[in-house]
């Protein structure tokens, strides 16, 4: 597993639980308390879409048709995924890797949302200009 930051320890840690929900629990004997320290702070919703994000971005790049890209079985992996989580955690994570990294991530925006604030672009550049736009004023992002 890997952590966000590294600690540095200048006494014993002698017990650590982890906990379910990506928190760690330390017991220090010498200073008779408990602290929780997050050691993995992205969820897994975020962990799990940016690795299939890229997987799919790398497999499919070459593709000249959009719809192989979207019939790619990561793409439809990551359409699972999303249709199990709540429309205001997901639909942010992809506005934001339109604006870092824009794709196609249109089909899915219009699946999740059940709008199309894009029909009219005429570009790609317009159709990302559009989506951003949208998700600023649902307040999806800033």
């Amino acid at each position: 597993m890997q952590t966000a930051f590294e600690i540095n320890f200048d006494f014993a840690v002698p017990h650590y639980e982890p906990c379910p929900d990506g928190r760690v629990l330390y017991q220090f004997a010498d200073l008779n308390e408990n602290i929780e320290l997050i050691s993995n702070p992205e969820s897994t919703l975020v962990r799990d879409f940016r690795t299939l994000a890229k997987d799919w971005q790398d497999t499919t790049a070459s593709y000249a048709l959009n719809m192989r890209r979207y019939a790619h079985p990561t793409y439809q992996r990551l359409i699972g995924l999303f249709a199990k989580q709540p429309q205001g955690d997901v639909i942010p994570l992809i506005l934001e890797e339109l604006r870092e990294r824009p794709d196609i991530w249109f089909e899915a925006l219009k699946l999740l949302s059940g709008q199309d604030p894009a029909k009219c672009a005429k570009t790609f550049d317009d159709a990302v200009a559009s989506w951003i736009a949208w998700g600023k004023r649902q307040r999806y992002i800033s």
